[in-house]
């Protein structure tokens, strides 16, 4: 009923932020129609409004947590099988590969990595629009907090349409 509301408002972003965070949280399906529309009101803000990003990363995290939800193999997903690299500060190329590595409850950086086939479960995934590969990557009830750059915004939309992910941006 609330997201109905929002809706009917429009740009009420703190609005659509709570409402996702909450359906993720307490793992609630809302109508995919609604988030459907939803979804279109927050993308086409986020392109111009950066106070719409907040709401943008909340509707990530939700598609993450309903991406999961129909993963029939997310919960054979239990122990990571290789620590996250751990790149600090502006990275100017890609300076780490990772390949066919489970990451689960880590907060992983996105910028300065090559990831090819991993999967993310139950992380943070946090992106600033660097440099960054992923080949047919999966995001598996994630938390995101992508920065407002054209690059997060294009990765932001390869996640929300498929179920694996496959992104370039190799400048920064």
């Amino acid at each position: 009923m609330r997201l109905v509301r929002a809706i009917s408002a429009g740009n009420n972003f703190d609005e659509y932020t709570n409402i996702f965070e909450i359906a993720t949280a307490d793992k609630v399906s809302v109508s995919p129609r609604l988030v459907h529309i939803a979804s279109t009101q927050v993308t086409q803000a986020s392109k111009e409004n950066p106070s719409a990003w907040p709401a943008f990363n909340a509707l990530l995290s939700y598609n993450s947590f309903l991406k999961a939800k129909k993963d029939k193999t997310y919960s054979q997903y239990q122990t990571s099988t290789a620590n996250p690299p751990d790149l600090k500060g502006p990275v100017p190329n890609i300076m780490y590969q990772s390949a066919q590595n489970l990451y689960v409850g880590y907060t992983l950086r996105l910028d300065g990595v090559s990831w090819d086939r991993d999967v993310f479960k139950d992380a943070t995934i946090v992106y600033d629009g660097g440099p960054v590969a992923l080949k047919n990557v999966k995001f598996l009830n994630c938390r995101f907090v992508m920065g407002t750059s054209q690059a997060s915004q294009d990765l932001a939309k390869r996640i929300l349409s498929s179920d694996t992910v496959s992104f370039e941006h190799l400048t920064y």
